[in-house]
């Protein structure tokens, strides 16, 4: 923030982006950035002024600890992955069409992915182990990129996506 502060007027915008959980304490301490001041106070009471081309953006994991004003103030939305289906991605795939070759056999393999994603994922969330949080989501996707992958052969002009 502080180089980004000094460095003179820049033609373009320059984002500094903050992930990871929203702590109590860093958050408040955050107030006076995101309001009209748009002042970063730090705790050795050093002030940096964000300048008309610095933006900040929140990825944060979770609002736990963030009041109702912080999150009017960043404009955050938050959406829980375990609140989000992965039918809405296995929908998408099958709107993006097909090969011809497999047109007729769509039907029977929704079902078949449908089932398949299910049994999946309920074993996933019984046994699997992953050293980073996964969503349903992700994980349909990345087999379903699997799933184009293999279709690619029989499309027509040889493109994947």
């Amino acid at each position: 923030m502080r180089e980004l502060a000094t460095m003179g007027d820049l033609a373009e915008r320059k984002w500094v982006v903050f992930d990871g959980p929203v702590d109590a304490v860093w958050i408040e301490n955050m107030n006076t950035v995101l309001d009209d001041n748009k002042k970063l106070c730090l705790t050795s009471q050093e002030t940096i002024r964000l300048t008309k081309w610095m933006t900040m953006m929140f990825e944060v994991e979770d609002l736990q600890h963030a009041s109702p004003a912080t999150v009017s103030r960043c404009g955050m939305v938050f959406l829980e992955a375990k609140n989000l289906a992965w039918n809405s991605i296995l929908q998408r795939f099958f709107k993006a069409g097909l090969p011809k070759v497999i047109e007729k056999f769509a039907e029977n393999l929704e079902a078949l992915l449908k089932k398949t994603i299910d049994a999946g994922l309920s074993f996933i969330a019984k046994y699997g182990r992953f050293p980073m949080q996964y969503s349903g989501i992700q994980l349909t996707k990345t087999m379903l990129n699997i799933v184009r992958y293999y279709l690619q052969p029989y499309y027509e002009d040889g493109v994947l996506f």
